[in-house]
């Protein structure tokens, strides 16, 4: 019996071990695969100089993986490019000879020591506070974020079309009346109405119809304001988190923050809109 759990417990320990293991590879094939965009996705790979010897674990983008191997592998075919590197996901090692390419990364100037201690602390951070687990609980309020934003959505449509067809009951909807109903349907604009008000090429008839639609819009507001307090709720405890479980961390540690959080499976991009990073989700 006694043998039998011993056995048991030893199995359980490779596997947990074995799924560790698989956890940065499991980011890493994500990343890639998404390949070059302009949010790119944060990889963490090993980068040998050829000319050198030497060797450095990197933080890079996506796109920046991509370049750097176009040189090296005198390449502009991303589909090769990216079966290339999945063909090294299992140990995430690759080697470049072209000054250009490690130039492009900036291999001589990363400071991979400096980097390796402070990675020390963030996973002793990262342990005692439980940080993957309230990572990961993003996640969970991401997607109910997108569900609540989805019926939100729904909601205003079916308004805006109510009020669309009574106005068309009376008189034909023109072209920028029409425009109007369909930015209303973005909860963006809401307190935001003069941004959908008279334009500089606006008739002064133009003006007046988009006032009416939103007094209109105005006067239906407790029908959607319980939806849109809920949306708002939401959103509000998304950013409290990510600021709590992630930006806090990125601010006193950087990137090194994110290339210590990637082999736990947590992937980071930098935003398409801000170039900051942003927390992009847990990999399962």
């Amino acid at each position: 019996m006694m043998k039998n759990l011993i056995l048991f417990l030893c199995s359980l320990i490779s596997f947990q071990h074995l799924f560790a293991q698989n956890t940065p590879e499991k980011a890493y094939t994500t990343v890639v695969n998404e390949g070059p965009t302009t949010a790119p996705g944060l990889v963490v790979i090993t980068i040998i100089n050829l000319n050198t010897g030497g060797l450095k674990e990197m933080c890079l983008t996506v796109n920046e993986l991509f370049d750097c191997l176009e040189l090296e592998l005198h390449e502009d075919d991303s589909k090769k490019i990216k079966k290339y590197l999945l063909s090294k996901s299992s140990d995430r090692t690759i080697s470049l000879k072209n000054q250009e390419a490690l130039k492009l990364i900036n291999f001589e100037k990363y400071k991979a020591e400096l980097e390796s201690k402070q990675q020390n602390k963030i996973n002793y951070l990262i342990t005692k506070n439980h940080l993957i687990d309230s990572l990961a609980k993003i996640d969970t309020i991401e997607r109910k974020k997108a569900e609540i934003f989805n019926d939100y959505e729904i909601l205003r449509r079916t308004i805006l079309k109510k009020i669309a067809d009574s106005i068309s009951a009376v008189r034909p909807l023109n072209k920028k009346e029409k425009t109007m109903l369909l930015l209303l349907i973005d909860p963006y604009y809401d307190e935001r109405e003069e941004q959908c008000e008279k334009l500089p090429w606006d008739s002064k008839a133009d003006s007046i119809s988009r006032m009416e639609i939103l007094e209109i819009w105005d006067s239906k507001k407790s029908l959607y304001k319980n939806d849109s307090d809920k949306c708002a709720s939401v959103y509000q405890e998304s950013d409290r988190c990510e600021k709590k479980f992630f930006r806090t961390y990125y601010k006193k540690y950087g990137l090194v923050f994110c290339q210590v959080l990637f082999k736990y499976g947590v992937i980071c991009y930098f935003g398409d809109e801000n170039p900051i990073v942003e927390f992009g989700g847990v990999i399962k």
